[in-house]
Protein backbone atom coordinates (compact mmCIF):
# COMPACT_ATOMS: atom_id res chain seq x y z
CA UNK A 1 0.00 0.00 0.00
CA UNK A 2 3.01 2.25 0.99
CA UNK A 3 4.16 1.61 -2.81
CA UNK A 4 0.94 2.46 -4.55
CA UNK A 5 0.40 5.56 -2.34
CA UNK A 6 4.11 6.62 -3.07
CA UNK A 7 3.59 6.45 -7.10
CA UNK A 8 0.02 8.13 -6.66
CA UNK A 9 1.52 10.53 -4.65
CA UNK A 10 4.41 11.41 -7.34
CA UNK A 11 2.23 10.81 -10.87
CA UNK A 12 0.96 14.09 -11.70
CA UNK A 13 2.62 16.27 -8.41
CA UNK A 14 -0.91 17.88 -7.63
CA UNK A 15 -2.98 16.70 -10.00
CA UNK A 16 -6.33 14.42 -9.44
CA UNK A 17 -4.08 10.90 -9.05
CA UNK A 18 -2.44 12.82 -6.51
CA UNK A 19 -5.61 14.55 -4.38
CA UNK A 20 -7.17 11.07 -4.80
CA UNK A 21 -4.19 9.20 -2.48
CA UNK A 22 -4.19 12.54 -0.50
CA UNK A 23 -8.05 12.44 0.18
CA UNK A 24 -7.87 8.50 1.26
CA UNK A 25 -5.45 9.50 3.48
CA UNK A 26 -7.42 12.49 5.01
CA UNK A 27 -10.89 10.87 5.00
CA UNK A 28 -9.62 8.07 6.65
CA UNK A 29 -7.60 9.85 9.31
CA UNK A 30 -8.55 8.95 12.68
CA UNK A 31 -5.65 9.18 15.66
CA UNK A 32 -7.36 5.90 17.14
CA UNK A 33 -6.56 3.96 13.95
CA UNK A 34 -2.79 3.67 13.95
CA UNK A 35 -3.00 2.32 9.85
CA UNK A 36 -4.84 5.76 8.97
CA UNK A 37 -2.10 7.46 10.52
CA UNK A 38 0.58 5.35 9.04
CA UNK A 39 -1.64 6.19 5.51
CA UNK A 40 -1.26 9.75 6.43
CA UNK A 41 2.26 9.62 7.11
CA UNK A 42 2.98 7.78 3.70
CA UNK A 43 1.19 10.11 2.06
CA UNK A 44 2.88 12.68 3.30
CA UNK A 45 6.50 11.76 3.53
CA UNK A 46 5.87 10.37 -0.93
CA UNK A 47 4.63 13.74 -1.76
CA UNK A 48 7.56 16.31 -0.14
CA UNK A 49 10.44 14.14 -3.06
CA UNK A 50 9.61 15.33 -6.08
CA UNK A 51 10.67 18.73 -4.69
CA UNK A 52 13.29 17.57 -2.71
CA UNK A 53 14.57 15.28 -5.31
CA UNK A 54 15.05 17.90 -7.82
CA UNK A 55 16.43 20.42 -5.60
CA UNK A 56 19.44 17.83 -4.23
CA UNK A 57 19.60 16.96 -8.19
CA UNK A 58 20.52 21.06 -8.90
CA UNK A 59 22.24 21.96 -5.88
CA UNK A 60 24.77 18.26 -6.83
CA UNK A 61 24.98 18.59 -10.91
CA UNK A 62 24.21 22.16 -11.02
CA UNK A 63 25.84 22.40 -14.72
CA UNK A 64 22.69 20.14 -15.78
CA UNK A 65 20.32 22.64 -15.16
CA UNK A 66 19.71 26.16 -16.61
CA UNK A 67 19.56 29.32 -14.27
CA UNK A 68 16.24 29.75 -13.56
CA UNK A 69 16.14 25.70 -13.58
CA UNK A 70 18.53 26.25 -10.15
CA UNK A 71 16.61 29.01 -8.96
CA UNK A 72 13.30 26.69 -9.18
CA UNK A 73 15.43 24.09 -7.01
CA UNK A 74 16.52 26.72 -4.24
CA UNK A 75 13.32 26.82 -3.72
CA UNK A 76 12.05 23.63 -3.90
CA UNK A 77 13.85 22.92 -0.55
CA UNK A 78 11.48 25.38 1.15
CA UNK A 79 8.47 23.62 -0.70
CA UNK A 80 9.27 19.99 -0.53
CA UNK A 81 10.11 20.58 3.48
CA UNK A 82 6.39 22.35 3.66
CA UNK A 83 4.78 19.11 2.01
CA UNK A 84 3.99 20.97 -1.55
CA UNK A 85 4.58 18.77 -3.94
CA UNK A 86 3.93 21.24 -7.00
CA UNK A 87 7.71 22.71 -6.19
CA UNK A 88 8.52 20.08 -8.66
CA UNK A 89 6.14 20.69 -11.27
CA UNK A 90 8.61 23.48 -13.20
CA UNK A 91 11.04 20.58 -13.90
CA UNK A 92 8.15 17.94 -14.10
CA UNK A 93 6.57 20.47 -17.12
CA UNK A 94 9.33 21.32 -18.73
CA UNK A 95 10.71 16.94 -19.16
CA UNK A 96 8.08 14.90 -17.80
CA UNK A 97 9.20 11.83 -19.32
CA UNK A 98 12.63 12.21 -17.58
CA UNK A 99 11.48 13.71 -13.87
CA UNK A 100 8.02 11.90 -13.33
CA UNK A 101 9.26 8.63 -13.48
CA UNK A 102 12.36 8.96 -11.22
CA UNK A 103 10.02 11.16 -8.59
CA UNK A 104 7.74 7.86 -8.65
CA UNK A 105 10.76 5.76 -8.10
CA UNK A 106 11.71 7.89 -5.21
CA UNK A 107 8.18 8.56 -3.75
CA UNK A 108 7.82 4.32 -3.85
CA UNK A 109 10.91 3.89 -1.73
CA UNK A 110 9.83 6.36 0.99
CA UNK A 111 5.90 5.38 0.86
CA UNK A 112 7.15 1.79 0.83
CA UNK A 113 9.38 2.45 4.25
CA UNK A 114 6.76 4.56 5.63
CA UNK A 115 4.76 2.09 6.25
CA UNK A 116 7.19 -0.82 7.23
CA UNK A 117 8.85 1.23 10.11
CA UNK A 118 5.15 2.11 11.18
CA UNK A 119 5.75 5.62 11.05
CA UNK A 120 2.37 7.95 12.00
CA UNK A 121 1.40 10.71 11.45
CA UNK A 122 -1.71 12.95 13.09
CA UNK A 123 -1.77 15.84 11.14
CA UNK A 124 -2.94 16.18 7.16
CA UNK A 125 -0.35 18.76 6.34
CA UNK A 126 2.99 20.51 7.15
CA UNK A 127 5.81 18.82 6.17
CA UNK A 128 8.42 18.74 8.90
CA UNK A 129 7.34 21.41 10.19
CA UNK A 130 4.42 19.41 11.87
CA UNK A 131 7.44 17.00 13.35
CA UNK A 132 5.32 16.96 16.58
CA UNK A 133 2.55 14.97 15.05
CA UNK A 134 4.57 12.62 13.90
CA UNK A 135 5.52 9.11 15.00
CA UNK A 136 8.76 7.37 15.03
CA UNK A 137 10.46 10.95 13.59
CA UNK A 138 13.33 9.45 13.16
CA UNK A 139 12.38 6.80 10.59
CA UNK A 140 10.23 9.56 8.94
CA UNK A 141 13.51 11.59 8.03
CA UNK A 142 15.33 8.65 6.80
CA UNK A 143 12.55 7.63 4.93
CA UNK A 144 12.30 10.61 2.85
CA UNK A 145 15.70 11.41 2.69
CA UNK A 146 16.01 8.00 1.37
CA UNK A 147 13.13 8.69 -1.27
CA UNK A 148 15.04 11.82 -2.09
CA UNK A 149 18.51 10.36 -2.94
CA UNK A 150 16.48 7.43 -4.84
CA UNK A 151 14.80 10.58 -7.27
CA UNK A 152 17.55 12.39 -7.77
CA UNK A 153 20.00 9.67 -8.57
CA UNK A 154 17.47 7.95 -10.54
CA UNK A 155 16.98 11.03 -12.82
CA UNK A 156 21.11 11.57 -12.60
CA UNK A 157 21.76 8.43 -13.54
CA UNK A 158 19.36 7.24 -16.18
CA UNK A 159 18.64 10.66 -18.12
CA UNK A 160 21.77 12.46 -19.01
CA UNK A 161 23.55 11.97 -21.95
CA UNK A 162 27.56 11.55 -23.12
CA UNK A 163 29.15 11.40 -26.21
CA UNK A 164 32.08 8.95 -26.47
CA UNK A 165 33.72 6.70 -29.02
CA UNK A 166 32.13 3.41 -29.49
CA UNK A 167 33.78 -0.15 -29.33
CA UNK A 168 34.93 0.94 -33.44
CA UNK A 169 35.62 4.10 -32.34
CA UNK A 170 32.64 5.46 -34.05
CA UNK A 171 31.82 8.79 -32.19
CA UNK A 172 28.14 7.76 -30.44
CA UNK A 173 25.98 9.51 -28.15
CA UNK A 174 24.85 7.60 -25.33
CA UNK A 175 22.04 8.01 -22.92
CA UNK A 176 22.70 7.19 -19.14
CA UNK A 177 26.17 7.71 -17.50
CA UNK A 178 29.36 5.85 -18.50
CA UNK A 179 30.81 2.68 -17.37
CA UNK A 180 27.02 2.41 -15.87
CA UNK A 181 25.61 4.30 -12.94
CA UNK A 182 24.15 2.15 -10.01
CA UNK A 183 21.56 -0.38 -11.93
CA UNK A 184 21.61 1.56 -14.88
CA UNK A 185 23.65 0.21 -17.98
CA UNK A 186 24.43 3.25 -20.58
CA UNK A 187 22.41 2.61 -24.02
CA UNK A 188 22.97 4.14 -27.20
CA UNK A 189 20.93 6.87 -28.35
CA UNK A 190 22.58 7.40 -32.17
CA UNK A 191 26.20 6.37 -33.86
CA UNK A 192 27.55 9.41 -36.00
CA UNK A 193 29.32 8.56 -38.84
CA UNK A 194 32.74 10.81 -37.39
CA UNK A 195 35.27 8.63 -36.17
CA UNK A 196 38.25 8.69 -34.27
CA UNK A 197 40.75 8.87 -37.07
CA UNK A 198 38.45 12.23 -38.42
CA UNK A 199 39.20 13.87 -35.76
CA UNK A 200 41.78 16.14 -34.88
CA UNK A 201 43.87 15.42 -31.64
CA UNK A 202 42.57 18.13 -29.99
CA UNK A 203 38.79 17.57 -30.62
CA UNK A 204 39.81 14.22 -29.60
CA UNK A 205 40.82 15.09 -26.70
CA UNK A 206 37.31 16.54 -26.02
CA UNK A 207 35.43 13.76 -26.75
CA UNK A 208 37.20 11.32 -24.19
CA UNK A 209 37.18 14.49 -21.62
CA UNK A 210 33.95 16.96 -21.68
CA UNK A 211 31.62 14.11 -22.72
CA UNK A 212 28.60 15.20 -20.08
CA UNK A 213 25.79 16.54 -21.51
CA UNK A 214 22.68 17.60 -20.13
CA UNK A 215 20.34 17.12 -22.84
CA UNK A 216 19.85 15.50 -26.05
CA UNK A 217 20.05 18.73 -28.15
CA UNK A 218 23.42 19.47 -25.63
CA UNK A 219 24.91 16.33 -27.51
CA UNK A 220 23.88 16.95 -30.78
CA UNK A 221 25.14 20.09 -30.55
CA UNK A 222 28.38 19.18 -29.35
CA UNK A 223 28.81 16.44 -31.77
CA UNK A 224 27.87 19.28 -34.60
CA UNK A 225 30.84 21.17 -32.97
CA UNK A 226 32.68 18.48 -34.19
CA UNK A 227 31.40 18.61 -37.37
CA UNK A 228 33.79 21.84 -37.32
CA UNK A 229 37.59 20.39 -36.04
CA UNK A 230 37.57 17.25 -38.66
CA UNK A 231 40.67 17.05 -40.22
CA UNK A 232 41.45 18.04 -43.88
Amino acid sequence: LGVILGLMMCFDLGGPVNKAAYAFATAGLNVADPASLRIMAAVMAAGMVPPLAMALATTVRPGLFSEPERENGRAAWLLGASFISEGAIPFAAADPLRVIPSMMAGGAVTGAMIMAFDVTLKAPHGGIFVFFAIGNLLWFVVALAAGTVVGALVYYGRNTYYVAFDGDDQVTIFKGRPESFLIFEPTVERVTTISADDLKETAADRVRTESDQATLDDAEAFVANLCDTLKA
